[in-house]
């Protein structure tokens, strides 16, 4: 009964390993947004170019912003590839220097 109740454990902990280890990085995703819509994503004022925005850009943590590129890459998904690009949304000069 103990080696059962050890395998069990063993499988949960391998069953749950893989799903942390499968989940993307906030890198990749932000390269994966890029690559399919040429936008890039930014997460702070600093990082756009000059003109009116919102009046509110909250700050996210790290799971926040993955959490953020991910819906954004799925709703790139949407349109076809490239098209942000294509449409003048290909991010700040100077934000797009430092990646």
């Amino acid at each position: 009964m103990k080696r059962i109740g050890f395998l069990v454990f063993l499988f949960a902990s391998l069953a749950f390993e893989s799903t942390i280890a499968s989940e993307p990085t906030l890198d990749s995703l932000l390269r994966s947004f890029r690559d399919y819509s040429g936008a890039t994503l930014v997460f702070h004022r600093d990082a756009l170019p000059p003109g009116r925005y919102h009046d509110v850009l909250k700050p996210l943590d790290e799971s926040g912003k993955a959490r953020a590129a991910a819906i954004c890459l799925q709703e790139a998904k949407m349109y076809p590839p490239r098209y942000l690009e294509e449409v003048g949304l290909v991010g700040h000069r100077r934000h797009r220097e430092r990646l």
